[in-house]
Formats: structure tokens, sequence, C-alpha cells
């Protein structure tokens, strides 16, 4: 686990690399993993189940809660027994069960949807149309 959020060391950069160098170089590295070119439209692609049918804000809060989760374990991760992929999918359905409803885009508009109710796979998807 790791001393720091993301939050904070984003706010906090550069007093913390001058007190805490070794975190904000593993964050600055775990940035560039998630990010890079190669890697992050994957990762993207992977949300798209999760987040589609969701309002902006519950968008932005699954994001922010699977991003913070994936920093705080990123030293468990290991990617010799699993993807980098399934590991970040692993983060998402736990940020999606962090609240009991969601607000749902639904053919007659937004709708509390409870979580086990909201489809976070296409096959489900139909349900919804």
């Amino acid at each position: 686990m790791n001393k720091y959020s993301l939050a904070e060391i984003t706010a906090r950069h550069d007093e913390l690399l001058l007190t805490d160098r070794e975190v904000v170089k593993e964050c600055e590295a775990f940035v560039d993993i998630m990010t890079r070119d190669a890697v992050f439209p994957r990762l993207a692609e992977q949300c798209g189940p999760y987040i589609g049918r969701l309002g902006n804000d519950d968008r932005t809060a699954v994001l922010a809660i699977a991003l913070e989760l994936a920093w705080e374990f990123s030293g468990e991760f290991d990617p010799t027994k699993q993807s980098l992929v399934s590991w970040w999918d692993a983060c998402l359905r736990y940020a999606m069960g962090t609240r009991t409803h969601w607000m749902c885009r639904f053919r007659q508009g937004w709708v509390k949807v409870a979580t086990a109710d909201v489809p976070t796979h296409y096959a489900e998807s139909t349900f919804w149309n």
C-alpha cells in the first residue's frame, strides 16, 4: 500500500519530491504505465462497459475510485500472474461496488439504479434498450 493518495501527491508534488522522492518517482512511473500509448486505449476501452450508461458525475467517481485503488495496490500487481487489463477490470468492479445506486441513462431519461442492476458487460446492455 502506498503512503500517499494520488490526489495528495498531485497537490503536494514539489514538497513531496523533496521529502519522499521515492514515492513521487514510483507515482510518476505508475502514471507513465497507465498512460502509455499502447496501454491507455486498452484500459480506456475496459471502462466502457462499467461507465457507459452512467451520468458524468458518477463516471468521474468510478474512475477516481478505480484509479486510486490501482495506485494504492500497484505494488501488488504482478504482470507474470495477471494482465494489466484484467487487473484494471478488477479495480473497476471494486469501484462500481462502492455505492448502492448510480444514475444511469435509460430509454425514458435518467434513473437511479441499484448497483446490482447496472449492466457491466455489453451482453447485458439489451436490458436497457
